[in-house]
């Protein structure tokens, strides 16, 4: 309509020069003044706070909304509770691959416990729900405290207690995510996907913080199907009590606490790293020429063949005592790597220790990053599965290679930081694929020896301080390198996506 008003003014304007001149200068005149009227792709245009404001709603329903977290305990305050949640968000922001591991495992729980009292009418929304703290066993004279799978298990071996009758839909009812909940983050992760595969389509360009967001939706899709099944947000477990509940009285009476004296440890003799490394070579040396030939003189060359083995098993008893002494060394470095040993810690227990995969005596809660226990086949295709993904995680952020950034410096570092996270959990896909090849062949009884040669804790220890001393500070280089570009983008990447364009005419 304000095109038409328009081209009715300038008629009347300069009707009596229309009407005088020739058809093809009137049309030719009715085009120059369409020309001059207002642009209208100003309104197809977005700002800095539109691109900004679409990554933080993404974000925010990828690592607050979309997180699960276990049932706090009954004397958590509510500020306990927020810091809690907000430090799994943080994790979920630096390091996506731990948070997508413990939904596994729990996903893996899950479905082990319902296959277990599927009878009885349990499906993975119990699974879960027991995972998380959700049941407390009640005592006389003495404070609930949560029930564990295993000791669940036990308490039903013993037929002390029956197994909990709540049902799916109860389970739901305490749940704060529906499936309405649930299906804003699914749509608002979906359509920011779809927006930035359409600005690829349409060759529009794609910001680096776009992109990060992007990687982020892509792993949220993974881990949110995971825990699609676990109940969010439960604040109150569902009480289970004794058959034949039998009052307990308190023993009032003070054990006498045993003092311990300790004994004098007796000075070792220090020796120099270098020294002990000549010790190994030095037996080394010894193990093949002078041991062999003394062997083979005293008991002939078909004898010392059989013992073959002890040119690899002797080596590696030195091997340990060398890299125990080298572990010592390296403790004094640990001053300058704490924050990255306290990173692999927590690291650690979303993947599976003892502290993520144990609840303690009349714990009030689970541990934060709680799962069930797996078994070793699971572990390690679970580090492979999980490796996989990180891998994917951070090849999209390889597309950005060949965007334009702001400075030569600043593109260099994001080739090297996107190099970073997708070679280092590329590291980790080797080991886990080397140990699934060992353990799923006969090759096992060579991985059990050397194991038992080599102190593995430490050994895991070291290889992911390297790790994470690399990968961290890489994914912190991204993000803040995705924030420095908003300051100079191209006059492209403030247009709009055109969906015109993706609607068939006939």
């Amino acid at each position: 309509m304000f095109i038409l008003l328009a081209l009715g003014l300038h008629v009347l304007q300069y009707g009596h020069d229309i009407l005088a001149a020739p058809l093809a200068t009137a049309i030719e005149d009715a085009r120059e003044a369409v020309a001059t009227l207002p642009s209208q792709e100003t309104t197809s245009q977005r700002s800095h706070f539109d691109m900004i404001w679409s990554c933080l709603v993404t974000l925010f329903a990828c690592t607050w909304i979309s997180m699960h977290p276990n049932i706090p305990g009954s004397d958590d305050s509510p500020i306990t509770i927020v810091r809690r949640r907000v430090k799994i968000m943080l994790y979920a922001l630096i390091v996506p691959e731990g948070v997508m591991y413990w939904a596994m495992r729990q996903w893996l729980g899950s479905r082990k416990i319902a296959n277990k009292y599927r009878e009885e009418g349990w499906t993975k929304v119990h699974g879960h729900f027991l995972q998380m703290g959700g049941f407390m066993m009640h005592e006389p004279n003495k404070e609930p405290y949560t029930l564990s799978p295993e000791h669940m298990e036990t308490l039903l071996e013993r037929n002390e207690i029956t197994l909990p009758s709540i049902t799916e839909d109860e389970i739901n009812d305490r749940s704060k995510g529906d499936i309405l909940a649930k299906g804003i983050v699914v749509v608002q992760t979906l359509w920011f996907v779809m927006q930035c595969i359409a600005r690829g389509a349409q060759g529009l360009t794609i910001t680096e913080i776009e992109l990060v967001t992007l990687a982020f939706a892509a792993f949220n899709g993974i881990t949110y199907y995971f825990w699609w099944n676990k109940p969010l947000d439960v604040r109150c477990p569902v009480y289970v009590y004794l058959k034949n509940p039998k009052s307990k009285v308190k023993k009032t009476k003070k054990k006498q606490k045993k003092v311990e004296i300790p004994k004098p440890r007796s000075p070792k003799p220090k020796e120099g790293l270098w020294q002990r490394l000549l010790d190994v070579l030095n037996d080394l040396l010894d193990l093949v020429y002078f041991d062999i030939r003394d062997e083979i003189k005293e008991r002939g060359l078909r004898h010392a063949i059989k013992r073959r083995s002890l040119l690899i098993v002797h080596p590696l008893l030195n091997v340990r005592d060398t890299f125990h002494r080298v572990w010592l060394f390296s403790r004094r470095l640990l001053v300058i790597f704490r924050p990255l040993v306290w990173a692999r810690e927590t690291l650690h227990q979303m993947t599976e220790s003892d502290d993520s995969t144990a609840v303690k005596v009349n714990a009030q809660r689970v541990p934060t990053f709680y799962a069930l226990k797996m078994d070793i086949q699971s572990e390690y295709m679970l580090d492979c599965t999980m490796s996989f993904f990180a891998m994917v995680f951070g090849a999209i952020h390889c597309v950005a290679w060949v965007f334009q950034f702001p400075s030569a410096v600043e593109q260099t570092l994001w080739r090297v930081s996107s190099l970073a996270i997708v070679l280092a959990p590329g590291f980790v896909l080797f080991l886990a694929f080397i140990r699934v090849i060992f353990l799923f062949s006969w090759l096992s009884i060579y991985l059990f020896i050397l194991v038992n040669m080599l102190d593995q804790d430490k050994i895991l220890l070291v290889v992911n301080v390297i790790g994470l001393a690399i990968y961290i500070p890489a994914r912190l280089t991204i993000i803040v390198l995705a924030l420095l570009s908003l300051r100079s983008l191209s006059p492209d990447a403030f247009s709009q996506v055109d969906w015109t364009t993706f609607v068939p005419h006939f």
